[in-house]
């Protein structure tokens, strides 16, 4: 064999091992960070101060939006993206990192609403309705929300991955 075809012939393996290396890495790290929202967080999160009908659900998991992780590979680059679903938006980026969100002022609106038996009682109305009674602002107020790393890849999970790409048969 010539120098260039032993040199055309490790080209093409290398190339064959990144594209597997790749592929396995594509379907191993949507998968650890699904099992991020099944265990409550890794580390574990703190839990939401759900009221209402959301409250006992799981952390971070309501429409499962952000559970709905992609991965996208670029051989070229010899990487993998992953990425949250678009509809996630800004709430993606504020659970995964933390921060606070500022709440402005805005104006309310209150109208009258009449009972059967006679009694009334001041109630929000919209911004169309015709007989409004009050009108006031209210205060501006600051959410916190603590940071819940769902993006990220346990120890574990790599150590997994890197076992997957070194089965790999060429």
């Amino acid at each position: 064999m010539k120098p260039d075809e032993v040199q055309n012939f490790l080209n093409g393996k290398i190339s064959e091992f990144k594209r597997k290396a790749l592929n396995v890495i594509k379907e191993e790290a949507p998968r650890s960070i699904r099992k991020n929202f099944e265990q409550g967080g890794r580390p574990e999160w703190k839990p939401s101060q759900k009221k209402g009908k959301l409250k006992g659900t799981k952390t971070l998991i309501v429409s499962r939006t952000l559970m709905s992780v992609s991965a996208k590979a670029n051989e070229a680059e010899s990487s993998v993206t992953v990425s949250t679903n678009p509809l996630a938006g800004k709430y993606a980026k504020i659970q995964n990192e933390g921060g606070t969100i500022n709440v402005p002022a805005k104006p309310l609106k209150f109208r009258q609403k009449k009972y059967k038996d006679g009694r009334t009682r001041t109630v929000f109305a919209s911004k169309k309705h015709k007989k409004i009674v009050k009108e006031t602002t209210s205060k501006p107020y600051k959410i916190t929300i603590p940071k819940r790393e769902f993006m990220n890849i346990p120890d574990a999970d790599l150590n997994g991955i890197v076992s997957k790409i070194n089965q790999i048969k060429l």
